[in-house]
């Protein structure tokens, strides 16, 4: 944490965001925490120090509505939950989830969180606390908790008011509340009733997402608010530099042109994650050079910067590894590759893509001569530990793709497990390396 840290301070970046979802050690709820990797308070309050040193503003992430499903998984969770049953059919998606998110019309919801901010927040010098709010899904079903409210004053009235409950219990916290803005935004009336005080948090991670829009909406609002773009390397092994490029930078341009306080470049760990983190330096790279100069570097000059940071010439490849996809890209695509989703899912991918419509076997078995051929632009020579570490692990990552399209099936942990395990160990904590090979490697 402390060398990205030093890398993002390098860059120019000025706030880092952490996401506490369930890996905080809250100490009245070992049960979320014990048996996965956790940082205490005392790590956190070690970190923010050294992130000030480094001109950096750490901003706590505690999820406060939605996506608290490592919680609600517990049965001593459900009497917060919207859907205490555990399960909920969202009438939105189509589709039944698992609960998610408290119930925004009991004050001990608001209570248990409150509980959580009183540890969390004091471990931050930050100004700022982002408490998501966003995809909270719980609330389009017809048999919650709030279904009467709900039906009374609409999704839109009763989840604004539960953020600005949020709100007032980080103000008498001394912080200033950061959300995610893709529920409200579709209230246009409560978008105009957003306080001054509040940061809304503008993401979307398509190339083709609608910034121009969106960011006029929030323009004319009262509120404070960030472009959100994201690294896409999530749901992809090795990332997907264009989709990247444009994404980033038409978040960058809309933020400009419409008043955005400051643009949040966004970097997920959705399944597992299996992707090091090098992976995402890329777009970091490319982040800061738009923002710093307002012109779009090249990928020449993109490259060129990585290798700087890493100590040897890994820029291009990094590069060049994540525009494979685009040789089994669709136009329906969207946050992720086919070549993560075959990989991770082989046993459904074919029938779930419809791919004989779009692609053949042939350019599944272009792609990892490609992914193969992509690493003869690399050169180690000089690179430090963490730098061979990762890409060890795009290697592994490039073999079990290969597996996969060449048609093996069924878990393939055991082929991977030790040396994966031994990687994971040399950068992180151990806890969850076991349960990461599984879920990736492991279908």
């Amino acid at each position: 944490m402390r060398r990205v840290a030093d890398i993002l301070s390098s860059l120019g970046y000025t706030q880092l965001q952490v996401y506490f979802k369930a890996n905080f050690a809250y100490p009245e709820h070992p049960l979320v925490w014990k048996d996965g990797a956790y940082l205490t308070p005392e790590d956190v309050r070690a970190f923010d120090a050294y992130c000030k040193e480094k001109g950096l503003d750490l901003v706590p992430y505690q999820a406060g509505f939605g996506h608290l499903e490592p919680w609600m998984k517990h049965p001593e969770y459900l009497r917060y939950a919207e859907h205490p049953s555990g399960r909920f059919y969202c009438t939105k998606h189509d589709h039944e989830f698992g609960s998610m998110a408290v119930c925004p019309t009991k004050p001990e919801s608001l209570d248990f969180l409150n509980g959580l901010f009183d540890v969390l927040l004091p471990c931050c010098s930050s100004e700022f606390a982002n408490l998501g709010c966003d995809e909270v899904w719980d609330l389009h079903a017809t048999n919650g908790c709030s279904a009467a409210v709900l039906r009374e004053k609409g999704v839109g009235r009763v989840y604004f008011d539960f953020v600005m409950k949020l709100r007032e219990s980080l103000k008498t916290r001394g912080k200033t509340l950061m959300f995610w803005s893709d529920i409200i935004r579709n209230y246009p009336e409560l978008v105009r009733e957003l306080p001054a005080d509040v940061v809304a948090l503008d993401w979307n991670y398509e190339a083709t997402a609608p910034f121009p829009q969106t960011t006029e909406a929030l323009r004319n609002a009262p509120c404070r608010y960030y472009v959100c773009p994201g690294t896409s390397s999530w749901c992809s092994f090795f990332g997907r530099h264009a989709n990247m490029r444009e994404n980033v930078y038409q978040a960058y341009r809309s933020g400009t042109r419409n008043g955005a306080e400051g643009l949040l470049l966004t970097d997920w760990g959705d399944d597992g994650p299996p992707q090091p983190w090098l992976v995402s330096l890329p777009a970091l790279v490319y982040t800061s050079i738009l923002v710093k100069t307002g012109v779009r570097p090249t990928d020449a000059d993109v490259a060129a910067k990585v290798d700087e940071i890493c100590g040897c010439k890994v820029g291009e490849y990094l590069i060049r590894l994540s525009n494979v996809y685009l040789r089994t890209y669709a136009p329906r695509d969207s946050n992720g590759t086919r070549l993560f989703w075959l990989a991770t899912h082989p046993t459904t991918f074919w029938k779930a893509y419809d791919n004989a419509a779009h692609l053949t076997q042939a350019d599944y078995d272009a792609s990892v001569v490609a992914l193969r051929e992509a690493a003869q632009c690399r050169d180690l020579a000089g690179a430090p530990g963490w730098v061979r570490d990762d890409v060890a692990v795009l290697d592994i990552l490039v073999d079990f793709v290969a597996r996969r399209v060449a048609g093996e099936k069924g878990p393939l942990g055991d082929l991977y497990r030790d040396e994966y395990v031994r990687l994971w160990k040399r950068q992180n904590l151990p806890d969850g390396a076991d349960k990461s090979v599984d879920e990736v490697f492991g279908r």
